[in-house]
C-alpha cells in the first residue's frame, strides 16, 4: 500500500453502502480514469456497488451487517478489515478516517444517498467534518453530487454537449449555508449561470430555498463563497 499511497496515488475512491446509481457512474470517462489509478475501498455493502461496476478495492472494510455476498478470498484478495458492529462510527467515516491515515487528503465516495435518512444525513454532516481536517472530498451517487466550500472559489464546469429550453445544461446547483449555527456569516456570489448573484449574497436558515436550483448557462459557472457552504449538483 505504501508504494502505491507515494507514487501513482493521488486519491482515495471509497465506495459506500445507500443508494448508488453504478449505471450512471459508470459512464463517466472522468472518474473511470480515476479509478484506475486510485486507491479504492470499499466500505461494508459499498463492495456491492464496486463489484457492479467491475472496480476491484484495495481495501474492504466493515462490520459486514449490510453485504450479502462472499468476501474474496485467496493469496490475491483485498486486504480486509473486520470492525465489530457496535462503534462509534459509520463503516463510511472508518473508511475515510483509514483513507486519511494512509495519507489520502482528496476524497470520491461513491454512495451514501437514499435509504435511512440517519446514514444519510450524517454522510452529508461528515463532508464538513472531513473539510475541517483539510481534505477535499466529493459525494457522488450519480445523481447528485456534495462538496463543502470553505472561504474559497469554485468552479462549476458545463456538461458538454447538453442544453436545456433556457440555456441550462441538465443539471441544477444548489447552495445552502452550513456554519451559522457557529455564528458563521456565510456569502456567496456567482457567475455563468441562470440566476447570477454578482454581489455577495448572505445565506442562512430563514430561507434555505433561497440559492436552490440554479444552472449553468456559460462554459463554467463560477463560485466565490465565505464561511462554509454545501453545494449540491442534481442532474435534472
Amino acid at each position: 500500500m505504501e508504494e502505491k499511497a507515494a507514487g501513482r496515488m493521488k486519491r482515495a475512491v471509497i465506495f459506500t453502502g445507500g443508494f448508488c446509481d453504478t449505471e450512471a457512474l459508470g459512464t463517466d470517462q472522468q472518474l473511470t480514469e480515476i479509478l484506475a489509478e486510485a486507491y479504492v475501498i470499499a466500505a461494508d455493502s459499498g463492495l456491492s456497488s464496486a463489484e457492479a461496476m467491475a472496480v476491484r478495492p484495495d481495501l474492504i472494510v466493515g462490520d459486514f451487517d449490510s453485504y450479502t455476498g462472499t468476501l474474496p478470498e485467496g493469496d490475491d484478495a483485498p486486504e480486509i478489515l473486520r470492525v465489530p458492529a457496535e462503534k462509534d462510527v459509520t463503516d463510511t467515516v472508518l473508511a475515510c478516517q483509514i483513507a486519511l491515515e494512509r495519507g489520502f487528503r482528496h476524497l470520491i465516495i461513491l454512495g451514501g444517498t437514499g435509504g435511512r435518512a440517519d446514514h444519510y444525513l450524517s454522510n452529508i454532516l461528515w463532508l464538513c467534518s472531513l473539510k475541517k481536517q483539510g481534505a477535499e472530498v466529493l459525494l457522488s451517487d450519480g445523481r447528485n453530487e456534495f462538496r463543502v466550500l470553505r472561504d474559497e472559489r469554485a468552479v462549476i464546469p458545463r456538461v458538454p454537449g447538453v442544453t436545456k429550453p433556457g440555456g441550462g445544461d441538465g443539471w441544477y446547483f444548489s447552495l445552502f449555508a452550513l456554519g451559522i449555527a457557529g455564528g458563521e456569516r456565510c456569502t456567496v456570489t456567482a457567475s455563468g449561470c441562470r440566476y447570477p448573484l454578482p454581489a455577495p449574497v448572505e445565506l442562512n436558515w430563514d430561507n434555505p430555498s433561497y440559492a436552490v436550483s440554479n444552472e449553468v448557462t456559460a462554459e463554467r459557472a463560477e463560485i466565490t463563497v465565505t464561511g462554509t457552504v454545501l453545494l449540491i449538483r442534481s442532474r435534472g
